[in-house]
């Protein structure tokens, strides 16, 4: 399969990507301890060792304002993918 460079799309990036969404209405200290407890376990060595790294997953570890960030630029990218190459929905 090309990559979208080789077919003519050198810029367009395209990573595919993990993360955990919570009811909007969720307490802000209920999000920050769900945060701070699922970036413990992901930088775990023995988590890492076993269950990530060996499936080249990189975790990064951002934080929910980030991700919250994260989630609107990923949306325009995925809108551009789609329009070019001229998908149509039925």
């Amino acid at each position: 399969m090309p990559t979208f460079a080789e077919l003519g799309l050198p810029a367009i990036e395209y990573a595919l990507w993990f993360g955990l969404f919570v009811p909007a209405a969720l307490p802000r200290g209920v999000v920050v301890r769900i945060h701070r407890d699922v970036a413990r376990i992901l930088a775990d060595p023995e988590f890492r060792n076993m269950e990530l790294l060996p499936k080249a997953y990189a975790p990064s570890g951002i934080t929910p304002d980030e991700f919250a960030a994260h989630i609107p630029r990923e949306l325009v990218k995925r809108a551009t993918v789609v329009t070019l190459s001229g998908a149509k929905f039925e």
